[in-house]
């Protein structure tokens, strides 16, 4: 008998040409699908930090808000986006 490619649960004579369960297939991919607005809300987070930034600062204090946005987004950029 086959097991299910995502429980490993073994399958039934009836699902036996069906590498997983429907049950397991339909939350793995709701489990996509939740990952993939996760990851959308992150790269607007991204746009909205990036809008607040001041790409040219002159005054001290625009310097170190400048610095803060740039360490905020290296944040997101190697911690939350990497590899996606």
């Amino acid at each position: 008998m086959n097991k299910c490619g995502i429980c490993g649960e073994q399958l039934t004579d009836y699902l036996q040409t069906v590498p997983t369960h429907r049950t397991c297939a339909q939350a793995a991919r709701d489990q996509e699908k939740r990952i993939d607005a996760m990851v959308a809300n992150i790269r607007e987070l991204r746009e909205f930090v990036w809008n607040q930034d001041i790409p040219h600062p002159t005054v001290p204090e625009y310097v170190e808000h400048h610095e803060q946005i740039q360490a905020i987004l290296m944040f997101i950029d190697d911690k939350l986006l990497k590899g996606v």
